[in-house]
């Protein structure tokens, strides 16, 4: 007499279970966001901040790099970027997402300034740079060790900023971080 009612097979359910935890395992692959199949992670890179976000994501994938929106992931990413509009400068959603970057203990960040040429005047770039640091140290991140860049190679920023400029200077500096 067997225990298992004659419509329900152990071999079915074992066959099944096999088939979801082998999906499973090779659902980081598929999505490539957890390995490259060489048994080595890709680290994940983050990016938060304004509504200039989905520009950010747009040139990092267009360079082949592994982006993700998903705040969930800050803790583990290989680098976090955020994302501000240059002309509004940091807004109340950046304090709060440097007060949940700070929580996780990851300090791997990169802030880019974006829509550059609607931005009139360097000097407020400086005043923004500033303040971004600023909020980057009243939570104990890093400011000054923080890698800030601008989205134009030819918007003219002061020297001593020591800025990325432009995508290809942004996605090679990424690309290195991720190696």
């Amino acid at each position: 007499m067997s225990i298992y009612p004659q419509s329900t097979k152990p071999h079915g359910l074992l066959r099944f279970l096999a088939t979801y935890l082998a999906f499973l395992l090779a659902l980081p692959l598929l999505t490539g966001c957890g390995g490259t199949g060489a048994g080595k992670p890709v680290p994940v890179i983050v990016v938060v901040g304004d509504r200039t976000v989905l520009d950010v994501v747009t040139e990092l994938r267009r360079a082949k790099l592994t982006v993700s929106e998903d705040k969930s992931q800050l803790a583990s990413a290989g680098l976090i970027v955020i994302a501000q509009d240059a002309v509004t400068g940091p807004m109340p959603q950046h304090r709060e997402l440097i007060q949940e970057i700070a929580a996780t203990g990851n300090r791997n960040l990169l802030w880019i300034m974006t829509n550059s040429v609607n931005l009139e005047d360097p000097e407020i770039l400086k005043l923004e740079d500033k303040e971004a640091r600023d909020l980057l140290y009243k939570y104990d991140l890093p400011g000054n060790a923080t890698q800030f860049a601008i989205d134009s190679a030819s918007f003219p920023v002061d020297p001593k900023l020591s800025y990325l400029k432009g995508w290809a200077s942004i996605t090679s500096f990424v690309i290195g971080i991720k190696k």
